[in-house]
């Protein structure tokens, strides 16, 4: 303890003593702020090294104010209220000539946001998001998106914040944001302001159809609350009034919308619904209505052109005004439960490897800008795919590259010639045995490359029957699996069992050489069903693998219900070396989503 005071008392003389006019004085300074901050000192001292941090922010040199900012970043955690006495002096940085130093700030200004200065600090923000570079706009909406989620004061700031935002930056935002402002329009809390929010969002797309955010955030509410445009409105902080609009021009703004160059396919999509909607929701123009919806009618889009003739079908029958009632948006503990499940789909994707596909749909959602655009991610899509089934098919090949399975197994595996694409098979390719296969192995395993889950059910696998010529038969016309030699046969293995999933399997030989069938019976001894349920198999890279798709994704508790699979294994190695296979379950029950991974060994001798 004596230590510690001798070293307070020594560390405040220096940095009182010492002057800061010369780059020495400086450097002495600085050593010293860093030492207080790595030791156990007073509340005093503290401040006083956040003070002296305070003074190299208003020192010309910049390299000096890059430091400062720098080590204020570090140390906003430990004592926020000291550093937010230089607010002002950190906030004016934002408008420094030298880039290193603005990107220093911005970070330290969302540091510093907390429910008493969001509305000082989003201003600031949103002021230096109008001079940001576009490859930084996009970043700045994300963390001003959430820290509007964290700390708004109200909805109806909320609300106008996300509309400057989408006014400023709106082909930068991600859909979350307009998505999040028109769930906040919807909400019955913003009934009592919601006339001024609609009004300023008409005024912006009058001011600026370009930015793609703000285009959907507004078509969506005139499309839903038309008819508070027809009422003058109290703008937002008693800053005068908007005047009422007539049907006719909120119709004109709609169709102006919609005939621009850059209007993307959504947003045209967006502007029919709103048509739609305003049929029931104005009186005088219903004729004129109909005939707008009619645009798209021999449209070469196939969206576009359902969309119009499915609503001008709709709107010329005996419409029912509930067809097209305001609809229905999320609470915000909804919200909150979304934002959260998304963060762990994200996080859980990232530790299986399966970044490139959640990157994809991100870039898809935020960024469909236009028609060339949205052709150039489905050519993306079509080779993705190409690549894919190439990469999939039978032995050799690039599949040997990813299937690595010896590295996890302790380097055992052999070097056999046959591939090990795994999982369930998803589309149309594998109910017709296309030889649609993926490598999951990344997958399971935090590889690369996403995940696949079964689509349509798929008939249940039948068992294998002692062999007869009829058998022969019908296998060679490919009405079953192959049967197995007379006499021969394998005992069941008891793959899994674990919280009352069982998974066994039973075994035959396949038509082909060194081929084996294994069919894989799923139950549930639990007395809570189970959803979701998805099994997922890897194999060493001298084993070839194909999944068939299952019989279903639920089982029933108490064992009812069984669900089935085929597994087609070709082992390479027959004869020298056993099948091994590394599986992962996932399943949904009790409301919980469980996974669970195994390596089953004891396959029987002679596979």
């Amino acid at each position: 303890a004596g230590a510690a005071e001798a070293m307070n008392d020594i560390l405040a003389q220096v940095a009182t003593n010492t002057e800061g006019n010369r780059n020495s004085g400086n450097a002495i300074l600085y050593e010293c702020v860093r030492t207080i901050f790595s030791i156990d000192c007073e509340d005093a001292l503290r401040v006083l090294a956040i003070n002296i941090l305070g003074r190299f922010l208003q020192n010309r040199d910049n390299n000096i104010r890059y430091v400062a900012l720098t080590m204020l970043g570090k140390v906003v955690s430990v004592d926020k209220d000291a550093v937010q006495r230089h607010r002002d002096t950190i906030v004016d940085c934002l408008r420094d000539m030298d880039v290193s130093i603005r990107v220093r700030a911005v970070d330290l200004v969302f540091a510093l946001i907390s429910q008493s200065s969001i509305e000082v600090l989003s201003k600031e923000i949103l002021n230096f998001l109008v001079v940001a570079p576009p490859e930084q706009k996009k970043d700045l909406c994300s963390r001003l998106l959430d820290a509007a989620i964290n700390f708004s004061p109200s909805k109806q700031w909320h609300i106008h914040t996300l509309i400057s935002m989408m006014c400023i930056a709106g082909r930068n935002v991600t859909a979350d944001t307009w998505q999040m402002a028109t769930a906040l329009i919807g909400q019955p809390e913003a009934e009592e302001f919601r006339p001024q929010v609609v009004h300023r969002l008409f005024a912006a797309l009058n001011e600026d159809a370009s930015q793609t955010g703000l285009v959907y955030t507004a078509v969506w509410a005139i499309g839903e609350f038309g008819p508070v445009l027809l009422q003058p409105a109290e703008k937002f902080e008693g800053d005068g009034y908007y005047d009422a609009l007539s049907e006719a021009e909120v119709l004109e703004l709609l169709e102006k919308t919609r005939r621009r160059h850059d209007s993307t396919i959504i947003a045209r999509s967006m502007i029919m619904n709103a048509y739609a909607k305003l049929y029931v929701r104005f009186s005088e123009s219903q004729a004129h209505i109909s005939e707008l919806l009619h645009a798209y009618r021999s449209s070469m889009n196939l969206e576009l052109q359902a969309r119009s003739c499915e609503l001008s079908t709709l709107v010329a029958s005996q419409i029912d005004d509930s067809w097209l009632a305001q609809m229905p948006v999320p609470t915000d503990e909804e919200m909150a439960l979304r934002r959260v499940t998304a963060s762990q789909n994200s996080d859980e994707e990232s530790s299986l490897g399966g970044g490139s596909d959640s990157e994809e749909s991100s870039s898809e959602d935020s960024d469909a800008s236009s028609d060339d655009e949205a052709a150039k991610k489905a050519a993306r899509r079509k080779a993705k795919a190409a690549k894919k089934k190439a990469g999939g098919s039978g032995a050799g090949g690039s599949s040997n590259e990813l299937l690595q399975f010896d590295d996890i197994f302790g380097g055992g595996g052999g070097s056999g010639n046959g591939g090990a694409p795994a999982a369930g098979a998803t589309g149309a390719g594998a109910g017709a045995g296309s030889g649609n296969q993926m490598d999951l192995l990344a997958d399971i395993f935090g590889g690369g490359g996403g995940g696949a889950a079964p689509s349509a059910p798929a008939p249940a696998p039948s068992a294998p029957m002692p062999s007869s010529g009829g058998d022969d038969l019908l296998g060679m016309l490919g009405g079953g699996p192959a049967s197995q030699p007379v006499g021969e046969s394998f005992p069941t293995l008891n793959a899994f069992e674990k919280n009352g999933i069982k998974v066994t399997m039973n075994f035959a030989r396949g038509p082909g050489d060194k081929q084996v069938v294994v069919t894989a019976t799923y139950s549930n001894s639990n007395s809570a069903p189970v959803s979701n349920f998805l099994f997922q198999a890897a194999v060493p890279k001298f084993i070839s693998l194909k999944m068939e798709p299952p019989t279903g994704n639920a089982l029933a508790p108490f064992g009812g219900g069984q669900q089935q699979q085929r597994i087609n294994l070709v082992n390479s190695m027959q004869g020298t070396k056993p099948i091994v296979m590394k599986v992962k379950i996932s399943y949904s029950m009790g409301g919980q989503d469980l996974v669970e991974q195994a390596t089953v060994q004891g396959f029987p001798m002679g596979l």
